[in-house]
């Protein structure tokens, strides 16, 4: 039986990466990562669909997303790394897609047209 990371190279990229933005960005950073579908329409703002599941907002949010990514990495080692990498890519496109959706549908109507519903930051969509 393996131990810690050994077998799984993307658990260990996510829970580094995760931790490491999570614990070393300031509060208002991460504040300002979060998923606003209106300035990606309005300014263009692209780098909001990638950059809100980087770091979870607070530490325990962060504690817990971090076990649950350091077990993840038995699916990892099940299933093996390029399979991994498809889940991963399959599942952060669903929640995009769905954070996007419901941003249109639950959010808010300004009296410009534009919807407000901000998500806050996270890689919820490894953990869940």
């Amino acid at each position: 039986m393996a131990s810690g990371f050994e077998g799984a190279p993307l658990s260990r990229v996510l829970f580094v990466s995760t931790t490491l933005q999570s614990f070393m960005l300031s509060a208002s950073m991460k504040r300002n990562m979060g998923l606003d579908l209106g300035r990606v329409l309005a300014h263009g703002e692209v780098w909001r669909l990638f950059s809100h599941q980087l770091a979870f907002l607070d530490f325990g949010e962060a504690l817990n997303g971090i076990v649950h990514i350091y077990w993840f990495r038995v699916l990892e080692r099940m299933l093996g790394s390029r399979r991994f990498s498809c889940f991963l890519a399959i599942t952060w496109t669903l929640s995009v897609s769905l954070a996007t959706g419901a941003i249109v549908l639950l959010g808010d109507r300004r009296e410009d047209g534009a919807t407000y519903l901000r998500l806050m930051p996270g890689p919820y969509f490894f953990i869940f």
